[in-house]
């Protein structure tokens, strides 16, 4: 009798599918503060990111789900242009994403578009953002547009979203936000409009420049490295450890 040399349910051909999507997806540091990324709970985190204080690394599992954004931000995109009347722009004229810099380099974002035309604003211009979501927090989301009223649903239903949104007006100068959030493969399709407040707004550039020119760590977002949050970090043996940053320009 021959030997089982793979255990029940393990695919070896879907492994090396998983192995062959990282080696096709060869990761690189962010050089930047992402205004997708402003909004995190922990300061320090933030960061600890920008000056790379430990090697980003995505699993198959991950970049799986960042390829399931990307195609769904694009069909959406399609039906959305489809309609009569509705006017979307996901690139500029020279042919480039929408985006924005600032604080010398440090700070940058990229918009998914610009959308006119919306049947409930027809007359207002709204920034647009796409999202892939997994069912429960699609779910969510559309308890939170029921419980707080579809303007305050973002702010309530994820703050990093949300200050993305609020980060993006402020820079581009627009006073509404328009996220369309789907399930994986966009069977499933809500939607939430979003207004600017210009306090908000202020309050994340403070924390951007805090983060960029702060020559020291900035405080924890917990003590307890049990801490919910802390527990899931990449940077927790960093953070609650002795853990060594990783040797670059940035670090030195």
């Amino acid at each position: 009798m021959g030997i089982d040399l793979f255990p029940l349910g393990n695919d070896p051909t879907l492994e090396a599918l998983n192995q062959q999507l990282v080696r096709d997806n060869p990761q690189s540091q962010r050089v930047y503060l992402g205004g997708s990324a402003i909004g995190k709970a922990c300061w320090r985190q933030l960061w600890y990111d920008l000056r790379w204080v430990q090697e980003s690394i995505h699993d198959a599992a991950t970049l799986a789900r960042f390829a399931d954004g990307h195609s769904s931000e694009a069909i959406v995109g399609a039906r959305l242009s489809a309609i009569p009347g509705i006017r979307l722009w996901t690139e500029q004229e020279d042919g480039t994403q929408y985006g924005f810099v600032d604080l010398g380099g440090h700070l940058r974002g990229h918009l998914d578009g610009v959308i006119k035309g919306l049947l409930q604003a027809p007359k207002t211009p709204h920034v647009w953002e796409a999202k892939a979501v997994n069912e429960r927090k699609f779910k969510d989301l559309e308890k939170k547009k029921t419980q707080f009223g579809e303007k305050d649903a973002l702010e309530n239903w994820d703050s990093t979203y949300f200050a993305q949104a609020q980060m993006y007006m402020g820079q581009f100068k627009y006073t509404r936000h328009y996220l369309t959030v789907a399930t994986p493969g966009s069977r499933d399709l809500t939607s939430c409009r979003t207004d600017f407040q210009k306090d908000v707004y202020d309050r994340l550039m403070s924390k951007a420049k805090r983060i960029v020119f702060s020559g020291t760590p900035l405080d924890k977002l917990s003590t307890k490295a049990d801490y919910y949050i802390c527990k899931w970090c990449d940077y927790s043996d960093n953070c609650h450890g002795s853990k060594v940053a990783r040797v670059n320009c940035r670090t030195c």
